[in-house]
């Protein structure tokens, strides 16, 4: 987590715009996420936009003593390798299904 926060600095100060940042949200904001989730239901959670896992570093560990798996689309692939090598590293693969592509129709389909 520590090494995307560092990146995410690096971008934020580079000036990139969220969407071609691996973080789109802050540390803060990844806390806040954290509290939701754990206040959540166990069950299936779904993101919209991987970027590099940082994200879904918040968000597991809440449901992981439920079994609550985090369903993540990342349209990019470059950047879903980066998320599938974080979520490697943080040893959280199998409470993380990524799925790439377009999430428009596949959205409409998990929903129905």
């Amino acid at each position: 987590m520590k090494e995307l926060e560092a990146l995410d600095g690096e971008q934020r100060r580079a000036g990139l715009p969220p969407h071609e940042r691996l973080c789109a949200v802050p540390p803060e904001t990844g806390r806040v996420l954290a509290l939701l989730a754990a206040g959540g239901p166990p069950g299936r959670r779904i993101e919209v936009g991987t970027g590099g896992g940082y994200p879904a570093l918040w968000l597991t560990p809440p449901g992981a003593a439920t079994g609550t798996v985090l369903r993540t689309f990342e349209a990019r692939e470059d950047k879903a390798a980066i998320a599938r090598e974080t979520f490697r590293l943080a040893e959280i693969e199998a409470l993380v299904e990524l799925t790439g592509g377009d999430v428009r129709g596949r959205l409409r389909r998990e929903t129905e």
